[in-house]
């Protein structure tokens, strides 16, 4: 079997809390200590988009710095390809690179290809590599043509493709991105998405790990999701796989405009509750229903609805939302250990 580029085994991270200082004068030296991570395993894959979802402060950057050797664990291990990140911190850091969203760590008077100068000589790039690295992330990330341009000109995107740039000269197997869209407009956003799936894992065969909180960054751009709850890996798979587990299907049903009420009255009558309006225009107006278990089926629910005299226009399963997934993935690992 193939290495996994990632692998973390019963890992946690704990913190020693301040004590105050009345308790420390009492002679109290006991410490209290709060847990960042908890017992959490994980494997990527080779070449692998990995999302991790969940909310700020669920322990995202944590685990990050963790897989970087940035932070000792307090229990378990974590290896990448093969290297323990406690042991084998250099071979580690030699492989991995974290891209830090900050466009200001950039120097904006210089162009992007003085920038990856700087950044080559940092990394301790063999000189006679240097010009070819540089050329090589420039071309990956879609800036050869621009590479002369003074980054303080550069869009918020092209400055994020170039910290993409920049870790690519020191070219590493794994990536770790920690919100890297968050300064993005949602053109920018897309469009570096589509950019971290095709150039850096299709083309460049890099594994990429993706630190976000938003839920359409984790459904379209990831080959599978993690979520992290209060420090806690509750679930792993791809966006129908835990849609499955969690949540029951949900469809869209659109409907003449004029038959709005008329639907939603017979659905909330045959399901108990009240459809969604997903949508609507002056042609059609769609309705979200789920279809719990039990004798309903989709085809059984259209065939009423046109029996009933209801104008049907479409019907087709919707796509996951990822934040109704991650309430009912929540709630569930909640009510698992109450």
């Amino acid at each position: 079997m193939t290495e996994p580029a990632i692998q973390i085994d019963d890992l946690s991270v704990s913190f020693a809390l301040p004590r105050p200082i009345l308790s420390v004068l009492r002679g109290n030296l006991e410490r209290d200590f709060v847990y960042a991570l908890r017992n959490v395993s994980l494997r990527v894959a080779p070449g692998e988009l990995f999302g991790l979802l969940g909310p700020n402060g669920a322990g995202k950057s944590t685990l990050f710095r963790t897989i970087a050797g940035l932070v000792i664990p307090t229990q378990g291990h974590a290896r990448v390809l093969g290297h323990d990140v406690v042991r084998s911190v250099a071979e580690v850091r030699r492989r991995l690179i974290p891209v830090i969203p900050e466009e200001r760590s950039l120097m904006w008077r210089l162009s992007a290809s003085q920038n990856l100068k700087l950044f080559a000589a940092l990394y301790g790039i063999p000189r006679s590599e240097e010009d070819a690295r540089i050329r090589s992330a420039l071309d990956a990330v879609g800036l050869y043509d621009t590479g002369h341009r003074q980054v303080g000109a550069f869009s918020s995107g092209m400055r994020q493709r170039l910290l993409i740039a920049r870790a690519l000269i020191a070219q590493p197997d794994v990536l770790l991105c920690d919100e890297p869209t968050r300064s993005l407009d949602p053109v920018g956003a897309r469009e570096f998405r589509e950019f971290l799936r095709e150039s850096v894992c299709e083309q460049l065969g890099c594994t990429v790990l993706l630190a976000t909180h938003q839920t359409e960054e984790a459904l379209s751009t990831c080959d599978r999701i993690g979520i992290l709850h209060q420090g806690t890996l509750i679930a792993t798979g791809t966006a129908p796989e835990l849609s499955r587990r969690y949540l029951p299907p949900h469809f869209d049903i659109a409907v003449e405009p004029a038959d709005l009420e008329s639907a939603s009255a017979m659905l909330q009558h045959r399901l108990g509750v009240a459809p969604e309006l997903a949508s609507s225009n002056d042609t059609w107006a769609v309705l979200r229903v789920a279809l719990p278990d039990g004798p309903h089926t989709p085809t059984g629910l259209i065939n009423e609805l046109v029996t009933g005299g209801i104008r049907v226009g479409r019907f087709r399963e919707a796509e996951v939302n990822l934040a109704a997934l991650l309430t009912a993935a929540t709630t569930h690992s909640e009510a698992s250990n109450a």
